[in-house]
């Protein structure tokens, strides 16, 4: 009985140890093939455990990370801001964010938006810091483009002789120019991104343009006009 015993024993412990080396290997094929860079260091910022997406960002090995801190391959200005991120984990035992930027091999700039948050044992004990790195280079060139687009655009539009403005489907501006309010003899701030075409029409109103009435009708009849093509032209011509 004994024997059988532990036979019994051994064999449930071989399918728990099988178990335990299936579900680890399964963690350990979604960790390394993640697009995103994970990695986990040890309370001296030293890396303990790093997937394979940040080592071939930097054409390295992960191995050769293991046991390394920041500042032994960042710029010192950079591996002194990610040290003090970190202790911000440490000290206060919450997740913070930030954006960093690498210097690739071939002279071209990655931007990584980063979360690092605490990691603790079974007892809830502070063991180190977890990291999380999303590479975010193009939403970051496409955003400049962006910018430099829309900033084009207000140039063009501020040479304009004409006052001209859009406004979205609830009757929000979302493009104007400050010639708009100039043209309409308005003090400036009266007209600003983001604000009700009606507030402008209801100033209008109030100064008489559209001539005797009730104001809240004037205001609303106009507002619904400016989907009525007709009715522009016949107003602002």
């Amino acid at each position: 009985k004994i024997k059988e015993y532990q036979r019994g024993l051994e064999a449930l412990v071989e399918e728990r140890t099988r178990e335990l080396e299936n579900s680890e290997a399964r963690i350990k094929s979604v960790f390394d093939n993640a697009p995103a860079a994970i990695y986990l260091k040890d309370l001296e910022g030293r890396y303990v455990l790093i997937n394979k997406t940040i080592a071939n960002w930097r054409g390295e090995d992960a191995d050769t990370f293991i046991g390394k801190r920041a500042d032994e391959f960042l710029p010192a200005e950079q591996a002194a801001f990610v040290h003090k991120k970190e202790h911000e984990v440490i000290e206060k035992m919450k997740t913070v964010e930030f954006e960093l930027i690498d210097k690739n091999s071939d002279g071209t700039e990655r931007c990584r938006s980063s979360v690092r948050f605490p990691i603790t044992d079974a007892e809830g004990n502070l063991t180190g810091t977890g990291a999380i790195d999303i590479d975010v280079t193009e939403r970051k060139i496409a955003e400049r483009e962006l910018a430099e687009k829309e900033y084009q655009l207000t140039i063009a539009m501020e040479s304009m002789t004409g006052g001209l403005f859009m406004v979205d489907k609830d009757l929000n501006f979302q493009v104007l120019n400050n010639r708009l309010e100039q043209l309409y003899g308005f003090e400036p701030g009266l007209i600003v991104k983001g604000q009700s075409l009606r507030k402008f029409i209801e100033a209008r109103a109030l100064r008489g343009d559209y001539g005797p009435g009730d104001i809240d009708e004037l205001v609303e009849t106009r507002a619904q006009g400016y989907f009525d093509s007709e009715l522009l032209r016949v107003e602002d011509q």
